[in-house]
């Protein structure tokens, strides 16, 4: 079977999976490795190497190149050999983490971060068309599934990493070693157990099918129609919601250290895991009530963070309330928040029968990037100006913000399946 061809899949339900538990584990670690700032800045702060902004700039400056490469690394993941794309992602983001190792230079550090950004911009997609296109037809919705657990999972392991090392350069050490391991593991466990497996897709005839479904699939433009449904109206609130709930997970250890006597850099990596490992809870609370309870997507969306706003603000009091107050307002928030994203998605999913939930889901992941981007940056120059009550007083305004959008979102969705049903 040819490397190069991207018409293959695997049938065998045993080595599929072994592939995907493989795959899955890989990108914890990838996700962990594009997390090795945020986990390492506590240390940096506490050692007076980089500021807050400047560190918040490095991670600023990787999502502001990484985000729109990720539609290139979707054309190249579908042109090209997707297996071999992960591993160009890996060794590139394998030599930039080694190469911070050995000097940190803050101008350094931040060119190599960027590098790091162009170097992963094939690998997110070619996992997803190796988890949708290669693997055993009947297991790739639960793969999916089952994936979106897999950046928190490496989101804990860069904090416990960070936790329990003796210093912070040795978060980028331990990642480089991991992912020159993964590639040398990828080279000869893929082309020995798993492409000699494949088989060649077959090319379905459905060109009338097609046509039918093209001539009864609803007529409107897609700009009047992300208007009317009110997804227009929805992409600050998934902005605002991102640049919120990213910012509490991993800032949360910095937040404790700054504003708590006795946390040194060890115990707030420790405490910042609890609110990622309860944010989990969230996809299966979403999964439990949407849609069986929750019917309208944004409805639940405005419900949710309606809810979070409360806990918000009583962490607006950080440094004045007990730690354990603390802690416990930021699970809740990261929990809460967490659960929208299914909402999110099976919003997206509404544009199906319009042949628009591919551009509905890019442009949501557009703002959830984005999002990234102003916690990275704005977030830290706040803390580092004003303080960290400062930062959690602009989330619960923020929030408002997202709130009020997402109600006038709620009402025009709401107006639109009415007609849709009529």
């Amino acid at each position: 079977m040819s490397t190069t061809d991207t018409h293959i899949h695997l049938e065998n339900k045993t080595i599929s999976r072994h592939f995907f538990f493989f795959l899955w584990i890989m990108y914890a670690v990838v996700y962990m490795t594009k997390n090795c700032y945020s986990a390492a800045t506590a240390a940096i702060v506490a050692e007076g190497i980089l500021t807050k902004t400047q560190t918040g700039l490095i991670t600023t400056v990787f999502y502001l190149i990484y985000t729109p490469l990720q539609i290139l690394g979707g054309v190249f993941a579908d042109k090209y050999n997707p297996e071999r794309m992960v591993k160009i992602g890996l060794i590139g983001s394998g030599i930039a983490n080694a190469v911070i190792f050995f000097n940190q230079n803050y101008y350094v550090m931040l060119g190599v971060w960027a590098f790091n950004a162009v170097i992963q911009f094939p690998l997110w997609p070619s996992v997803f068309k190796i988890m949708t296109s290669q693997l055993v037809r009947s297991d790739r919705k639960t793969m999916v599934f089952l994936m979106s657990f897999s950046s928190s999972a490496g989101l804990l392991l860069a904090y416990l990493v960070a936790a329990f090392i003796p210093k912070w350069q040795y978060n980028f050490l331990v990642s480089a070693l991991l992912l020159f391991s993964f590639a040398l593991v990828l080279q000869f466990y893929y082309n020995k157990y798993v492409e000699t497996k494949m088989l060649p897709d077959k090319e379905p005839v459905q060109k009338e099918e097609t046509q039918a479904e093209e001539q009864t699939k609803p007529q409107i433009s897609t700009g009047k129609l992300f208007l009317i449904s009110g997804f227009f109206a929805m992409f600050p609130v998934v902005l605002l919601r991102s640049t919120i709930e990213q910012g509490i997970k991993v800032l949360a250890p910095t937040m404790l250290m700054e504003s708590y006597e006795n946390v040194s850099p060890m115990i707030g990596n420790l405490m910042g895991m609890l609110p990622i490992v309860v944010g989990l809870a969230g996809i299966l609370i979403s999964r439990l009530l949407c849609p069986k309870y929750i019917r309208n997507e944004i409805g639940g969306y405005v419900i949710f963070m309606l809810i979070t706003l409360p806990f918000l603000i009583v962490l607006s009091f950080i440094g004045v309330v007990p730690i354990s107050v603390a802690l416990v307002s930021m699970s809740m928030i990261t929990m809460l928040l967490t659960t929208t994203h299914l909402f999110g998605s099976y919003l997206n999913m509404s544009f199906v029968k319009y042949g628009k939930n591919g551009l509905a889901a890019g442009m949501s992941n557009a703002a959830g990037s984005f999002g990234i981007v102003l916690y990275s940056y704005c977030f830290s120059f706040v803390a580092d100006n004003f303080g960290w009550s400062a930062v959690i007083v602009l989330s619960v305004v923020l929030l408002v913000v997202a709130i009020v959008f997402g109600c006038i979102a709620f009402l025009q969705y709401r107006r639109f399946r009415k007609k849709e049903n009529e």
